[in-house]
């Protein structure tokens, strides 16, 4: 599986001239994030119980997609909450900083 998964990933680089800023990340949201999401997507549920393997696709593509969304929508919130509260902003920068320094957050 890992082996299948370099290729996948390789091919994926090549058709999207990418370069991932943080390849394990990528890897941890394709092998997990996104299967786990997609799994528990009602609409592809329903679809693998009641239609054929092409609306199958087309609704796990759908699912892929509300699933990258959703993971997106996370980090985007995060980013508005550091930039707009600032009490979030220095709790977070006190808990960072602590983990990097390891001590406890201030």
């Amino acid at each position: 599986m890992e082996r299948a998964f370099r290729d996948l990933m390789d091919d994926l680089q090549k058709l999207g001239n990418l370069d991932w800023k943080d390849a394990a990340a990528i890897e941890t949201a394709i092998t997990q994030k996104i299967p786990k999401l997609v799994a528990l997507d009602e609409a592809y549920q329903n679809a693998r119980e009641h239609s054929d393997l092409e609306n199958i696709r087309i609704e796990g593509e759908l699912a892929i997609k509300r699933a990258i969304a959703m993971i997106l929508s996370d980090f985007i919130e995060l980013f508005q909450q550091f930039t707009q509260n600032a009490e979030f902003r220095k709790r977070l920068t006190s808990l960072v900083l602590a983990l990097v320094d390891g001590k406890s957050a201030v």
